[in-house]
């Protein structure tokens, strides 16, 4: 039913804020403190929580590296597109087979 409604499931809305929040420090001034310690958290020698998450996140390791928020909005279409694709060729969901193939409000309701 989330899919006739144009709402992300749990993992969904999860996955796109953390991404949201990956990106966020990007868009800061250079002289801010998150901004100058991205270089360091980065670093794939890193053991910090930021590069766990940036690992962990799938949105992220599919689609980056983003330069700005179009870019991520576009990713994340993509990867609510592909997990309606896989929802719909799961073998018992009959009924959502039945729905339109693609992420947008139902004219309907």
């Amino acid at each position: 039913m989330l899919h006739l409604l144009k709402f992300p499931t749990m993992r969904e809305r999860l996955h796109i804020l953390q991404a949201k929040f990956l990106l966020r420090p990007q868009s800061l001034p250079a002289n801010a403190l998150p901004k100058c310690l991205l270089p360091y958290v980065t670093q794939a020698t890193s053991k910090s929580l930021w590069s766990q998450l940036s690992q962990s996140n799938t949105i992220w390791r599919r689609h980056s590296p983003f330069r700005d928020r179009k870019a991520l909005q576009q990713a994340i279409k993509a990867y609510r597109q592909e997990n309606l694709d896989a929802i719909r060729s799961a073998p018992n969901s009959k009924l959502v087979r039945q729905c339109h193939p693609n992420i947008s409000l139902d004219p309907n309701l």
